[in-house]
């Protein structure tokens, strides 16, 4: 790695932290040092920066649509009018006072429950018709099953009524997110939840043996089965994915099973050199039947060569360019 490359890492994370980078980068040599050398610098890096609950994928503002949010979403910018205004309610707990504003804001694709939290009250005035630009705010699932957007800092939420924004009428409810949805797109190997699994399945009912027999069948010669489980993010929102078979040697980068088995018994299986490389992927995001959590299935993946990425798209725009000229 460059020592430009280096330096641009150690600086995306102190601007996101309180760290210096001199602690940064011993944050980092311990990471590599803890994980036997089997990752990368600008791995670790990724790894420190998950560590501190901080992204230092680069990003630009990505603007989307209410029918397009999901609860994974935790970097994003929204636009829409405000179509309901609710009265404040003030509360009273154990851990102290507050107040809560609900609203509902609309767009050409839906509607959403947005809800302002204490000092973002008091720090704008709203009325019906308003165009709000909603940034990087929390998403939760609302006792109704719905999801609806949270508001806890004054800057998630802006008034701007420059802004034009049409409503369909028609698609004024709220928008729920569909587990069976297919998606496509680059993501960005952050971690590994778990271990490779591997183990074998009857040829005949697919299910597993247990020490080479199937309860059904008995004793067969099973097929092999690989899972594995990891993090994706692709600069607006984290998602689990879970890979299978040719796709889990893909990731690892090893087709022998006997260093896959051993992969499965290191401490550290979560830090290896696939953590953060850069991947397109095509897959259907499904609930987990057990954390309830979306999830996706992955059934093509892709690993991108970020640089020719980077000058297709440094080309198609310079044509863009001269096009107009």
């Amino acid at each position: 790695m460059s020592e430009e490359k280096k330096q641009d890492l150690l600086n995306q994370i102190a601007s996101k932290c309180k760290l210096g980078k001199e602690e940064i980068e011993v944050k980092i040599i311990q990471k590599i040092k803890e994980l036997d050398n089997i990752v990368s610098f600008e791995g670790a890096a990724y790894l420190v920066a998950h560590d501190l609950n901080i992204s230092i994928i680069d990003k630009n503002e990505i603007i989307v649509k209410i029918k397009d949010i999901s609860k994974t979403m935790f970097n994003f910018t929204l636009w829409g009018k405000i179509i309901q205004l609710f009265d404040v309610n003030e509360y009273k707990t154990e851990r102290g006072e507050g107040k809560v504003q609900n609203l509902i804001i609309a767009d050409d694709t839906g509607s959403i429950g947005i809800s302002l939290w204490n000092d973002v009250i008091d720090n704008i005035n709203i009325k019906t018709k308003d165009v709000v630009k909603i940034q990087n705010a929390s998403i939760k699932q609302n006792n109704f099953g719905n999801l609806e957007i949270r508001c806890f800092d004054k800057n998630n939420i802006t008034v701007d009524n420059e802004k034009t924004i049409n409503i369909d009428e028609t698609k004024i409810n709220i928008s729920s997110n569909r587990p069976d949805n297919e998606i496509e797109g680059d993501y960005y190997l952050i971690s590994l939840k778990k271990k490779p699994i591997i183990y074998y399945l009857c040829p005949v009912c697919r299910k597993k043996l247990i020490n080479g027999i199937c309860q059904m069948h008995g004793k067969v010669e099973g097929n092999l089965f690989l899972v594995l489980s990891g993090i994706i993010d692709n600069g607006i929102e984290r998602k689990d994915a879970v890979f299978f078979n040719t796709m889990v040697y893909d990731i690892l980068g090893t087709k022998d099973l006997e260093k896959i088995e051993q992969i499965e018994h290191l401490p550290n299986y979560m830090n290896l050199l696939c953590i953060g490389n850069f991947y397109h992927l095509t897959g259907n995001v499904k609930e987990n039947n057990f954390t309830k959590e979306d999830e996706i299935i992955v059934r093509k993946l892709e690993l991108v060569d970020v640089a020719k990425k980077v000058n297709a798209l440094e080309q198609e725009f310079s044509g863009f360019e001269n096009a107009k000229v």
